[in-house]
């Protein structure tokens, strides 16, 4: 309900945010081709194709802002009996251990996800503000407000997200814009964010209590 659905992939392109390219590897030349010209930069593409390396979708898209999840799995018996638990999806998402077992940065399911791909869904964040004409300081507000780790409020710095070398931590004017991050480098690449969850535990732990609660609340819902 409240869904539309037609079969028109550039007018679905030109008019999207978000982006889920689901497809088969088989078909993705083809869809690519249709849309690549007409996706705004600051269009969102979440790709599901997993076969499909980043490089060579920014290729075929001509557009570097993608995500595409780097998943890793351990098998393992107490993981595996969590997984069949449930044979429907709705059942599942409403099961509390079926909720920790798919927390990103966590092994409790033996799921799981690069801290090269949770930096990208950062970056995405930053991406987006920039895209609205927020300027750095007010971007930081707002990233800091939702990633309070109860420690300290200010978790992000203008340098947690841009690399300067040779500039100190206050070098910079707040009322201008972030640069545009490409997802693609920040998946394949070492970033300063990267380095900040690996030494922040408690922004990893705030991340995955953001994640729980939005399963919980939908499972309550």
């Amino acid at each position: 309900m409240g869904v539309e659905c037609y079969f028109d992939n550039i007018r679905l392109a030109k008019w999207a945010d978000l982006l889920f390219l689901c497809v088969l590897p088989s078909h993705l030349p083809q869809v690519c081709s249709d849309i690549h010209c007409h996706l705004p930069s600051n269009c969102l593409v979440y790709s599901f194709t997993s076969a499909v390396p980043l490089n060579r979708l920014l290729m075929l898209l001509d557009h570097n802002f993608i995500i595409k999840p780097q998943y890793k799995f351990v098998d393992y018996d107490d993981v595996t009996s969590v997984w069949l638990l449930h044979n429907q999806v709705c059942t599942a998402l409403k099961d509390k251990l079926v909720h920790s077992a798919t927390v990103p940065l966590s092994m409790k399911g033996g799921l799981f996800l690069d801290r090269r791909w949770t930096s990208a869904v950062l970056y995405a964040l930053l991406n987006m503000c920039t895209a609205e004409k927020l300027d750095s300081g007010n971007t930081l507000q707002l990233l800091n407000g939702l990633f309070e780790t109860g420690v300290s409020t200010e978790t992000f710095t203008y340098h947690s997200f841009v690399n300067s070398p040779n500039a100190t931590s206050d070098v910079h004017k707040p009322d201008e814009l972030f640069p545009w991050i490409s997802l693609v480098n920040a998946q394949t690449k070492d970033t300063p964010l990267t380095d900040l969850l690996s030494r922040n535990s408690g922004l990893r732990d705030c991340i995955s209590c953001m994640y729980y609660n939005v399963f919980a609340n939908l499972a309550e819902g």
